[in-house]
């Protein structure tokens, strides 16, 4: 009783802290867990923990769902067309390691992954000003 308590209550206080987040930092947060879940994914496979394997990859799916969700088609060029259509190849690549429990598909994802989040974690903060700017201009 006491843990789901808790559990709620970090619920609770993740999602306020989204609320106050700015965009980079919404990203951010969307990349760790991805991160987070493809690990648990991996692990799952190797225990024979099928409900789990299917959890962290389903929840996987979402979270590259939300990073697709965050992506500007229209000023992002090829670069966003580029992230979108390997965001689909996941997608399907992770499906694909839920239904052959493969941990290899997964390690794969992973290691497609892990460039764009170390070149995320790399923006200056005068670029993601630059970035704030750009999103301010574009809702006027």
């Amino acid at each position: 009783m006491v843990n789901h308590q808790v559990n709620k209550y970090k619920k609770a206080q993740n999602e306020l802290s989204l609320l106050a987040a700015n965009p980079y930092e919404i990203i951010q947060v969307l990349m760790k867990e991805l991160m987070t879940q493809l690990y648990i994914a991996k692990a799952s496979i190797d225990r024979a923990d099928i409900e789990a394997r299917s959890q962290a990859i389903n929840k996987s799916i979402d979270l590259i769902g939300g990073l697709k969700g965050g992506l500007n088609m229209e000023a992002g060029g090829e670069i966003s067309d580029n992230l979108n259509n390997l965001y689909d190849y996941m997608v399907i690549r992770l499906s694909e390691a839920n239904l052959n429990s493969s941990a290899d598909m997964v390690e794969e994802v992973k290691n497609l992954f892990l460039p764009i989040k170390q070149a995320w974690d790399g923006i200056s903060e005068e670029d993601k000003q630059k970035g704030f700017q750009l999103i301010a201009e574009h809702k006027q």
